[in-house]
């Protein structure tokens, strides 16, 4: 009959020295997926509030208007006042 092999074990508490070192290196990865998925949580969170920043600021004219007040003037006055003269320039021969 062959004759099963044992691995040894620790002092009388009969755990196999390979099982513990696999159960401290599962405890590591634990933590350290544990703090990966804390600093993506973190970056997640970072990138969202700017984006709502920037999209709040974009949307809110009004504010804009207050920080870039001679561009906004500037696009209003060739609005109003581009349609007028395009006719000429794209047909130059036609009256109306």
């Amino acid at each position: 009959m062959p004759t099963e092999q044992r691995r040894p074990t620790t002092a009388g508490n009969g755990t196999d020295p390979d099982k513990r070192e696999l159960e401290r290196q599962m405890q590591r990865t634990r933590e350290s997926l544990a703090e990966t998925i804390g600093e993506i949580k973190d970056t997640v969170e970072h990138e969202i509030s700017v984006a709502k920043q920037t999209v709040t600021g974009m949307l809110d004219y009004r504010e804009q208007f207050k920080e870039e007040p001679l561009v906004w003037s500037l696009g209003a006055l060739s609005g109003c006042t581009t349609p007028y003269p395009m006719p000429r320039v794209v047909a130059p021969g036609m009256r109306s």
